[in-house]
């Protein structure tokens, strides 16, 4: 039998384990964060790319369709 079942060392080295890549990822995000906010001097004045929809509400309309379509095949 193990005698270490209810030791609590096991949860903190645990907490030490995950408390680095949750620091790292908040880090990276805040980051990430501040750049765009730095970069964003004014609206684009085009969109990135045309498509042949009209606006974006027939254009998820259309996707949409066609992924239920997919979907049934």
């Amino acid at each position: 039998m193990n005698d270490n079942i209810d030791d609590a060392t096991g949860r903190a080295c645990n907490a030490r384990l995950l408390a680095g890549p949750a620091l790292l990822s908040v880090g990276v995000s805040v980051a990430i964060g501040w750049l765009a906010w730095q970069g964003d001097e004014e609206p684009y004045r085009t969109p990135f790319f045309h498509l042949f929809f009209s606006n974006t509400l027939h254009m998820r309309a259309w996707l949409t369709a066609g992924a239920a379509v997919l979907g049934l095949g």
